[in-house]
């Protein structure tokens, strides 16, 4: 089989579904010698570098083909389908949800197979999930091309059963049109002989979007430390978002922002030290179509305080502390303990460490070939 994949919303610095491309593309190399791939890129400069941090370009059965336009244009609408008939691609991979809809009928198969990923319907079950960003300020749009590109794709693959059970619920989708294959974790998450720190340290790492739920940590983080007498600093890691300056504000009304270090965009060798030299990991998320950041830390040996909201659960079982992510008192009280209960964070990491290991990228692209082959 000759199989597209769309990484064009592959940027130069990596989260979310970017990353997802760039570990599909990595494990399907070597995973994968029979089927032929053809990776779209929207630059050359990243077309090079990612070419050679994936390996594509060392296998002959991979090729790339850069295109001018991104996938959510008039022109992909236009002249992708041209290209999509071009390389003679048996399957069309889009890791978003956006596709050109010309080659692809409404409803029944055309003469390419396609698949889109659906990670998570955010926008659909937290209506304030990011008031200022586009997908909330032109919702009737995102709404309307989610439901062409379902309506016209053979089959759905997304991350976890609540992301599935949403998708059946919300876009009224069949069951079995929709197929479910887990994240992993990059090898490189992996964990250190810890020593005592002087000062201990509570790590975030996310966007800066109201569903996110920074504010309830910030508001945690104040309950902590007027609680303990320990040394204490409160980590976050991420991009800026000048959109969503309320979590600055706050911490400065509050008296505490010298205490919280802004890390900005870290690199993988960065973000896996912020893991290893946390004490413990807070994700006070309202939602999410997968939660990879748990299993990052949990990799790493670091201690997660999570809540038990949409797929958190899956990801986390037993191996995390629990609480009410809406409420600050229940977040303070679970970081507190573990970080003066040895025995519990010893406990809480050894358990994540067991749980993170179930999850690996060579399985999903594994179960990728598969479902490319079923189509």
């Amino acid at each position: 089989m000759r199989i597209g994949i769309d990484g064009r919303l592959i940027v130069d610095e990596l989260s979310g579904i970017p990353t997802y491309i760039v570990e599909l593309l990595t494990h399907l190399v070597q995973e994968d010698r029979q089927n032929e791939y053809v990776v779209f890129f929207s630059n050359q400069n990243l077309e090079k570098r990612f070419s050679e941090q994936t390996g594509i370009n060392s296998q002959d059965n991979f090729s790339t083909a850069t295109i001018n336009y991104k996938a959510f244009s008039i022109k992909n609408q236009l002249f992708m389908g041209h290209l999509i008939k071009k390389h003679n691609l048996d399957i069309f991979h889009s890791p978003d949800f956006m596709i050109p809809f010309l080659p692809f009928p409404k409803n029944k198969r055309g003469s390419t197979a396609c698949l889109i990923n659906i990670h998570d319907l955010i926008p659909m079950t937290v209506r304030d999930y990011a008031p200022r960003s586009k997908k909330t300020r032109f919702y009737p749009v995102y709404k309307g091309l989610l439901r062409e590109a379902v309506a016209r794709t053979d089959k759905i693959l997304t991350h976890s059963l609540s992301a599935k059970n949403d998708i059946i619920q919300l876009l009224n989708v069949e069951p079995d049109k929709i197929a479910l294959i887990p994240h992993g974790v990059n090898k490189r998450f992996t964990p250190i002989k810890r020593e005592d720190k002087t000062t201990k340290r509570i790590f975030w790492v996310g966007r800066r979007d109201p569903y996110k739920n920074l504010m309830s940590l910030i508001e945690a983080f104040d309950i902590l430390l007027k609680k303990t007498d320990c040394s204490v600093e409160l980590r976050l890691a991420g991009p800026a978002d000048d959109r969503y300056p309320e979590y600055e504000i706050r911490a400065h009304e509050l008296g505490i922002a010298d205490k919280i270090i802004t890390l900005g965009y870290l690199t993988n060798e960065q973000l896996v030290d912020e893991y290893r030299n946390a004490d413990v990991f807070v994700f006070p998320t309202l939602y999410e179509g997968f939660g990879l950041v748990i299993l990052e830390s949990m990799a790493c040996g670091t201690p997660v305080v999570c809540g038990d909201i949409a797929s958190v659960p899956e990801v986390a079982g037993d191996a995390a502390s629990i609480v009410d992510v809406k409420d600050p008192e229940q977040i303070a009280h679970a970081v507190h303990e573990i970080l003066t209960n040895k025995e519990l964070a010893s406990e809480l990491s050894n358990k994540g460490l067991a749980v993170s290991q179930k999850f690996t990228w060579a399985h999903a692209a594994k179960e990728t070939v598969k479902l490319y082959e079923q189509l």
